[in-house]
């Protein structure tokens, strides 16, 4: 009899052993599936746009040269205004139709530079571009705003 008892405590302490691993499996799936739940890369749901208020860095001519400014946007963007140096000064541009693109000759010693207001949508953004074509390489700067 006392076998049995020996026999049945054996039996109980495997029970709460098997249970107390399947309490510790249960503990481990829920947390990896949480914590792969939460780096989803889906989109979070944000509808609000983005307020583009963004340029270029500024460099000035070593000489005349031909610079090609570009506007683009991804998934709608707007840009109300862009303002770029011209060959006779700053040049705004309002309401421009994207992609937007101009080739102007600057002289030597003036600056280079695109800026621009405007609006990304959720998940959009707005690029600006310009490249200087030295007869040696081109030097270009880009920038961009949005999601």
């Amino acid at each position: 009899m006392e076998d049995f008892i020996r026999f049945s405590n054996f039996g109980n302490q495997r029970a709460n052993v098997i249970m107390k691993n399947n309490n510790f499996r249960l503990f481990v799936f829920v947390f990896l599936f949480t914590i792969v739940a939460s780096c989803s890369k889906k989109d979070s749901g944000n509808t609000t746009p983005t307020a583009c208020n963004f340029g270029t860095n500024t460099v000035n001519t070593n000489s005349e040269v031909a610079v090609t400014y570009n506007a683009t946007n991804q998934i709608s963007g707007t840009i109300t205004s862009l303002t770029y140096f011209g060959a006779n000064g700053v040049v705004v541009v309002t309401n421009p139709t994207l992609p937007w693109t101009v080739t102007v000759t600057i002289p030597q010693g003036k600056p280079v530079n695109i800026t621009a207001i405007g609006t990304a949508p959720p998940g959009g953004s707005l690029f600006l571009t310009y490249a200087i074509g030295y007869t040696n390489g081109v030097i270009s700067n880009s920038t961009g705003c949005g999601n």
